[in-house]
């Protein structure tokens, strides 16, 4: 089975994904209240990408997946004007997306830290879902990507983990054409498996296929504009604050920001004193290297893409005094 669960578990999974359904519906009605239509119109309005010269132009990377989405709430409206629904519903199918793919990435994670440590499952999923909810509640959905990709990246580590080469290259196949970043999701299949050729090769997939995917950039991109908008986060410091312009921030915004942030990363460096969480070096590797994107990736106090780290956050944290036992020897 690609993914085993018991009916208690099928029952936390409904009870999660509800959780946040809830959560989102109440915390982002009064956001769009008398604005509905004008939301609606967002989901529904042909994409089409357009070049703009700035850091938005890295987008351009996840035209496939905007595509995909816009088509699926399109053929849901056809739905509800076929059986003359309120088109208002529209939002809850859009609110109840999101809360899939949270409590997706969840549960995945779940499963990939009792792989590891075989801990109790409702006090991992306590301690997960705490965490994922107060990234919400503070970052609130504040892009259209990460939670995806929080999702993505968990399905991911499950699969490595279990050795599932064909789930996990599904994965980084969604990984792709939701995020530019999705071309790094192959070092996780590397780290956690044996270093062989298939291996390697599963390393390099996400490469190919993300210049197969947009091959063509070279010749449509602009000749008067800044390449370096495709790959560089260059955001203006009137306007936003990331974490290579700091210094443009006021003190007490910036100790702001560092509290709110660090409360997602304490418990980690609480359980360095406690148990040797560095012991397996590709754990804290993976951890690093998406904690870089999280942080260099998005403006100052944006807390919202650090969901992608939490996969790699529960791997740490539960880590017991024991010895750590993985699927396989490194």
């Amino acid at each position: 089975m690609i993914y085993s669960f018991n009916k208690n578990h099928l029952s936390v999974f409904v009870y999660t994904t509800l959780i946040f359904f809830f959560y989102i519906w109440k915390a982002n009605s009064y956001l769009i209240n008398g604005l509905e239509q004008q939301f609606i119109d967002s989901l529904l309005s042909n994409y089409e990408f357009n070049f703009q010269n700035t850091e938005e132009d890295r987008k351009y990377f996840r035209r496939y997946g905007i595509l995909f989405f816009n088509q699926y709430y399109l053929i849901i409206n056809d739905f509800l004007i076929f059986l003359n629904l309120n088109q208002n519903y529209l939002i809850y199918c859009y609110y109840f997306t999101i809360s899939l793919s949270l409590s997706g990435g969840v549960f995945f994670s779940i499963k990939s830290i009792q792989k590891i440590y075989n801990n109790n499952f409702y006090i991992t999923w306590i301690s997960l879902l705490s965490l994922v909810l107060y990234i919400v509640a503070v970052g609130k959905i504040n892009d259209a990507f990460s939670h995806f990709e929080f999702f993505i990246i968990s399905g991911c580590l499950y699969s490595s983990l279990n050795k599932k080469k064909i789930l996990f290259l599904i994965f980084v196949f969604l990984g792709i054409i939701n995020r530019e970043t999705g071309i790094i999701l192959g070092i996780i299949y590397f780290f956690l498996n044996r270093k062989n050729t298939i291996n390697f090769f599963i390393l390099i997939i996400p490469i190919i296929l993300f210049l197969i995917l947009n091959y063509n950039l070279f010749n449509i991109y602009p000749s008067n504009f800044d390449f370096k908008n495709i790959f560089l986060i260059k955001s203006d410091p009137s306007v936003r604050v990331n974490i290579l312009n700091l210094y443009n921030l006021e003190l007490k915004k910036i100790a702001g920001y560092l509290i709110y942030t660090s409360i997602i990363y304490l418990p980690i460096i609480y359980k360095i004193n406690k148990v040797k969480i560095l012991e397996n070096k590709y754990f804290l590797l993976l951890f690093l290297i998406f904690f870089s994107i999280a942080l260099f990736g998005t403006f100052l106090g944006n807390i919202y893409p650090h969901l992608i780290v939490v996969p790699f956050w529960g791997l740490l944290f539960f880590k017991k005094n024991k010895h750590l036992v993985t699927a396989q020897k490194i």
